[in-house]
């Protein structure tokens, strides 16, 4: 059954399978990546409500300018050390596994 969709970002309409509901599909004009919503239980609808992929939960859209404000120093510092930290503990999984491939290769 085919169901009409509207882009959240440029408002075209489309026509979409039933196979869509609740998954993400692209905007064939704009490109945008949006999200089919399930409509609730019961309920029948000509058509379907969709969210863009790169909305926030609180509806605003996340690259407008007024989502946007430069970081502080410290949240800055912050990003560094989490970046950091991630690094440093995919170094240690990497080799930890090289070391167990290593002595696995030497007990043959």
């Amino acid at each position: 059954m085919q169901h009409t969709t509207t882009c959240p970002s440029c408002h075209r309409k489309s026509e979409v399978d039933d196979s869509f509901l609740g998954r993400f599909i692209c905007c064939e004009q704009c490109r945008c990546l949006y999200y089919v919503v399930v409509p609730p239980l019961g309920e029948e609808r000509s058509e379907w409500t969709s969210v863009a992929a790169t909305s926030s939960v609180s509806g605003r859209d996340d690259k407008s300018p007024a989502s946007r404000r430069p970081l502080t120093e410290t949240e800055i510092l912050s990003r560094r050390v989490q970046l950091l930290t991630a690094m440093i503990s995919l170094n240690l999984v990497i080799g930890s596994i090289v070391l167990v491939l290593v002595v696995m290769q030497l007990l043959k």
